[in-house]
């Protein structure tokens, strides 16, 4: 039963079926969308008019894969393999030393040939292999003589190298899959946000013993967008003020998209960023009812809504940031806040009240209600990410390449003469590239004919 797992364990057809069976996994995950990037409208008539299909999106695409534990437990199991194998590759390596050459089963020879004088030929071929760096065995026995010749030394500790970083790299991933973090936090213009679980918009990846964020106190001061000729980006800049609360230390701090900020293991990044409209809603006494800036995914005239549920209201919003309209309808002149204009669709239990334009500052009669857009800003999402150990795996993965490439450049291997009854016979074996071995080590024994033997 062990020795049964054990051979499970060191298999590499196991752990390369395990492979094939989360790449199979991956790309069927690629096939599906991805529901993290689109739209809320998207979402819901995916949910609606393909609700299998959603199930799957939203359980099985790559990204909830790839962030999701299988892939810790894969990298648990190919831990225990690799070093299983690689044990049993030591294991092998040491029994194949100590094995007598006569133990060894020889048959199937490449060539023979006919050897007169069998000592002169035997010290010119030791000569010739130690000349050519081959580490020799030699058994005599009555009139039998076997000369066992083998390469690949730093080859196989090469490999053994690999398999050791491998080891590591995998273990390490292991831990960053259970204690990696992976959250998102949103920003308006203004606002004011202490970094606590409470305060994140979604966490992708939760760490198995919790998660533990700096006491920070954030505030978005302002969000820059640059573009060239007003209409390719360039630049993506946000300004906030930080505060440490244990420590009492409040700086300024930039961040741009591409360029992450770091404290205490956290990384802070920039990836998205929209509009949030203000919009103050009275009742028919005059009283406000509703004022809260909005987050709207309505950047490059993509439609978002928003709910009022107390209300039974949904505002249905299209965002032109510099406003125009002429012949060709309504659009916008520039991606730049410059003249903000809502064109919204106000419903009221699935009930049209109002469709039309609100502008920055005005003021619409909706039914019973009285609705202002009072002020217009940006908003921004931060990934929250930490990678523990990130540059190790590199390093680590550059150093297993070494040990591979050393395994590539000295492979195993092993050539055998047997001499018996006048005759000399050869058996070559190589990892790679065999048949040029047997090449050179018949011209080798040609050579040495010539010399006497």
């Amino acid at each position: 039963m062990l020795l049964r797992l054990w051979r499970i364990l060191s298999s590499r057809n196991v752990a390369i079926i395990l492979l094939v069976a989360v790449t199979a996994m991956l790309l069927f995950g690629s096939l599906l969308p991805n529901p993290n990037f689109m739209s809320k409208e998207e979402v819901e008539r995916l949910k609606l008019e393909k609700p299998i299909v959603y199930f799957l999106a939203d359980r099985f695409n790559t990204q909830s894969i790839a962030k999701g534990y299988i892939f810790g437990f894969v990298g648990i199991f190919l831990v225990i393999s690799t070093a299983a194998c690689s044990i049993d590759r030591l294991i092998e390596h040491r029994r194949l030393k100590r094995m007598p050459l006569e133990g060894i089963p020889l048959e199937d020879f490449d060539f023979t040939v006919k050897v007169k004088d069998v000592d002169k030929f035997i010290n010119h071929l030791k000569n010739s292999l130690r000349l050519r760096r081959w580490s020799i065995r030699e058994s005599r026995r009555d009139d039998r003589i076997i000369i066992g010749a083998e390469k690949g030394i730093a080859g196989f500790w090469g490999s053994i190298l690999f398999h050791v970083i491998l080891i590591t790299v995998l273990l390490g991933l292991v831990i960053y899959y259970f204690v990696g973090f992976y959250g998102t936090i949103l920003f308006t213009e203004g606002q004011t946000k202490i970094l606590t679980e409470e305060n994140l918009e979604k966490i992708y990846r939760r760490p198995i013993l919790g998660v533990r964020l700096p006491r920070l106190e954030l505030t978005l001061d302002h969000f820059y967008s640059v573009y060239w000729k007003d209409t390719e980006p360039v630049d993506y800049t946000a300004k906030f003020y930080i505060k440490d609360i244990e420590k009492g230390k409040t700086w300024e701090q930039i961040i741009k998209i591409n360029e992450p900020f770091r404290y205490k293991g956290l990384d802070f990044l920039m990836v998205l960023y929209g509009f949030s409209p203000n919009f103050v809603i009275y009742n028919k006494e005059g009283r406000k009812i509703f004022d809260a800036y909005v987050a709207l995914s309505v950047v490059e005239g993509r439609e978002d809504s928003f709910d009022v549920p107390k209300e039974g209201l949904t505002f249905r919003c299209i965002f032109f940031p510099d406003f125009r309209a002429d012949e060709r309808g309504y659009y916008s002149a520039t991606p730049l806040p410059r003249n903000p204009v809502f064109l919204v669709n106000i419903l009221k239990h699935g009930r049209s009240l109002y469709k039309g334009l609100i502008a920055l500052g005005e003021e619409k009669d909706v039914g019973e209600y009285r609705v202002r857009l009072n002020d217009v800003r940006y908003w921004i999402t931060l990934n929250l990410v930490k990678e523990t150990g990130i540059g190790f795996f590199f390093w680590s993965s550059l150093l297993g390449l070494v040990g591979l490439l050393i395994r590539f450049l000295d492979p195993d291997r092993k050539v055998f003469f047997v001499y018996e009854n006048g005759t000399l016979s050869v058996l070559s074996h190589s990892k790679h590239f065999e048949g040029i071995l047997k090449e050179q080590t018949e011209e080798m024994v040609k050579e040495l004919m010539k010399k006497g033997g």
